[in-house]
């Protein structure tokens, strides 16, 4: 039996490898699993081959970032809180860098979100037990705009549009990871090598094309469309029509809610199509011509026609600093007439105090740390919204909300009085 070497991996490590469930193991990753590095280590191990294992990878790749998903404790209540007690009596420390999501509520404003003790405090707890193992309190579901990353860098990270706009974007590598899996590569500083992780299976499977007048419809709609039909493998968008990050963020954002989808190759935007292009091109892909009804049959799913709302959300994905700054200046000269949410990441809050402060004068609520999917919102008196994230009208349309879907420039008309 022979294999090829694998980046990360030394001529050393692969002679003194062996074979575990028909994972091949260097000799650092042969002591983690004999709990030679520790009994965390031993059991994140095991997870990782087992897992590796039933996908049918050849090997462990070293990973040199994790983002945790689902750590509100709305999400993983007393059992998750149970699980990181025990990682943390098995004395367990992330060995890469480790970011993790939103959590409940925003952890200065909490009082504003009108949130419960009990749950104040459980979520609280979650977010100690996590900084504990080694987690940094991102706490925000961009982490790609937060970190550095670079084309072909392997990491482990779980959150949806993360991951799409990891792969799709910046050309690192990861598959599209549970929460308590990148946990548990987090400690190993390893994932399994399959899916994404190999060049193979980053090449477009399926051309998509959508209407000619799309760019007349939101980018997060025809991203939701697009997972919808398309639903599993790397599809290929040809005459891609968006360029602003922002609209980049809820396309990728909707194909993730709405597929298990984790590259999305965009035309003139993702670096493995210029890499593999030559590959590409002499490949057959299936096509598909996604029309108008279609689009409207998605719309159908996720919005309704609401002649009143209770509130005009805006940040799912977490808005950045430039977002911020644009949504200032569409309405500085303009009062806001309705209530108006927005959510960003804590560091964005903290690095741009002045532009959050004018947005916080006339009247907009701005918060971080959490996000309008994973924090109770009822709580706010929020039961009927209006918003420009497909994802966040998928997960809120599921929770017994009322949700319509517009354009964001259509949302900040309306708060504006028009």
């Amino acid at each position: 039996m022979f294999f090829v070497q694998r980046p990360g991996y030394r001529a050393s490590d692969i002679s003194q490898s062996r074979f575990y469930d028909n994972v091949f193991l260097t000799k650092i990753e042969e002591k983690m699993l004999n709990g030679e590095m520790g009994e965390a280590v031993q059991l994140a191990a095991r997870i990782v081959v087992k897992i590796g294992d039933a996908l049918g990878a050849e090997r462990l790749v070293p990973i040199e970032d994790a983002h945790i998903s689902g750590i509100s404790f709305k999400n993983i209540g007393e059992s998750g809180l149970d699980f990181l007690k025990m990682l943390i009596e098995k004395e367990a420390k992330f060995a890469v860098p480790t970011t993790i999501n939103p959590a409940g509520f925003d952890l200065k404003k909490w009082g504003k979100m009108n949130v419960d003790k009990k749950f104040l405090d459980k979520q609280r707890e979650v977010i100690d037990r996590l900084i504990k193992i080694g987690a940094k309190p991102l706490l925000s579901c961009t982490p790609y705009e937060a970190k550095r990353l670079s084309y072909g860098q392997h990491i482990a990270w779980s959150e949806s549009n993360a991951v799409l706009y990891a792969n799709s974007i910046i050309g690192a590598r990861t598959n599209r990871e549970g929460g308590p899996l990148a946990i548990f590569e987090a400690i190993i500083g390893r994932a399994p090598y399959t899916g994404l992780h190999l060049d193979e299976n980053r090449l477009p499977e399926v051309l998509v094309r959508f209407p000619k007048d799309g760019k007349a419809l939101s980018p997060a709609l025809l991203g939701y469309t697009l997972g919808f039909i398309v639903k599993k493998g790397v599809p290929y968008i040809e005459d891609f029509i968006f360029r602003k990050m922002s609209e980049i963020k809820l396309f990728l954002a909707a194909v993730g809610a709405s597929s298990s989808i984790g590259l999305v190759l965009l035309e003139d935007v993702s670096p493995d199509l210029k890499r593999f292009w030559k590959r590409i091109k002499k490949t057959e892909l299936e096509k598909i011509e996604i029309t108008e009804d279609e689009i409207e049959d998605s719309r159908s799913k996720i919005s309704k026609n609401l002649t009143k709302v209770d509130a005009f959300f805006l940040g799912c994905p977490h808005l950045s600093a430039r977002e911020l700054k644009e949504i200032y200046n569409f309405l500085h000269n303009k009062k806001v007439k309705e209530r108006l949410i927005l959510f960003t990441a804590r560091r964005v809050i903290e690095e741009h105090t002045n532009i959050v402060n004018r947005l916080e004068s006339k009247g907009i609520e701005v918060y971080a740390d959490t996000c309008m999917v994973v924090s109770d919102i009822g709580r706010m008196g929020v039961r009927r919204l209006a918003l420009d994230s497909a994802k966040a009208a998928y997960y809120l349309t599921a929770q017994g909300y009322e949700v319509v879907l517009l354009d964001r420039e259509e949302i900040l008309k309306i708060a504006s009085g028009g």
